[in-house]
């Protein structure tokens, strides 16, 4: 076999699938707790938001006979999201490919996964992003364009808010209060018809505090653990500490949970993460979370990989409630 058709080989969908199944991947917190370990591939490279947005609750029963209960179906806006994917680039020189050519088939193999692997954390970590964005209601994420930077813009609608009766930082603040924000966030998501399985992020300031109050707390009524260095249960509510960051609007540096604020998800509400079609001939159009093209150069002589990849987080806002716990800094 021709040392270009032996480094295809390990770049075919199905190489490529196995390479994905067997690495370790960069940490993705926020898209296995919420989205979930696996995507759902879309057919178009487009999307609605009448497709994600759903309800998912539970249905009536229908009398016998009666018309079907529709599933919120044409009630949704048809706004369509015209989903920006990531692409990145690597180049094999022809001196790289020469050199493989004097190795084995499994040394040629490694060499490829090792550029492939590179790509893929890439990607892993900027749909990391995203998905932590999603958990805003909305996407606004830096797009290079051929004269810069713009940002990408996806509103997916409002998540709900609570305002604390007394905040965790105030004079008064005992674990009680605690409990008391937690279980007035969970009724709110339980009044829109989620609320199941509940986990609670709280930015770094506000879970300090909140182990200040666990620790000073004497309270026979509410139960008080610390399950570890990063997750305190109030009154079975498990709140753990989210102090990751991303690269987001304008290219700063933006904290997944403010350090002030407390964000309670529903994990069975549906959250998904969409991966669509990619713009990519060589696939065939198809819907991937990652492939790269390849394309023999002459000057300089090597091969270009292009690496892609489509993916849209999808949260269920009505299943996403922000409290700003403790008090904004002077």
């Amino acid at each position: 076999m021709e040392i270009i058709d032996l480094i295809r080989s390990f770049m075919t969908p199905q190489a490529i699938a196995g390479q994905m199944a067997k690495r370790q991947s960069v940490p993705q917190r926020i898209r296995k707790l919420v989205y979930g370990e696996e995507g759902k591939q879309h057919p178009f490279a487009a999307i609605t938001l009448a497709d994600l947005q759903r309800t998912l609750t539970n249905v009536p029963v229908v009398r016998r006979g009666s018309q079907a209960f529709a599933l919120d179906q044409g009630r949704g806006t048809l706004t369509s999201i015209d989903v920006q994917g990531f692409e990145v680039s690597d180049f094999f020189t022809a001196a790289e490919i020469n050199n493989l050519k004097m190795v084995s088939n499994q040394s040629v193999q490694a060499f490829i996964e090792g550029r492939i692997n590179q790509m893929l954390d890439a990607i892993q970590r900027s749909t990391e992003a995203l998905c932590a964005q999603g958990l805003t209601g909305e996407i606004s994420y830096p797009m290079k364009t051929d004269q810069g930077f713009d940002e990408y813009e996806v509103e997916f609608g409002q998540t709900q808010i609570y305002t604390p009766d007394v905040l965790w930082d105030a004079a008064s603040a005992k674990i009680v209060h605690v409990y008391d924000t937690l279980t007035e966030m969970h009724s709110q998501l339980q009044a829109k018809g989620y609320g199941d399985s509940t986990v609670s992020l709280a930015g770094r300031k506000a879970f300090s505090k909140l182990v200040a109050l666990a620790d000073e707390s004497k309270s026979n009524i509410v139960q008080v653990k610390i399950v570890s260095e990063n997750e305190v249960s109030v009154g079975g509510y498990s709140v753990q500490l989210e102090s990751s960051v991303y690269r987001g609007k304008g290219r700063t540096m933006t904290r997944t949970v403010d350090e002030h604020k407390l964000c309670m998800v529903d994990k069975n509400a549906g959250h998904s993460l969409y991966y669509l079609a990619l713009d990519d001939m060589e696939n065939g159009l198809l819907p991937m979370p990652f492939y790269p093209s390849q394309e023999v150069k002459k000057n300089p002589s090597g091969m270009e990989v292009v690496g892609r990849s489509k993916p849209l987080p999808a949260p269920v806002v009505q299943a996403i409630c922000w409290s700003s716990v403790l008090a904004p800094a002077k």
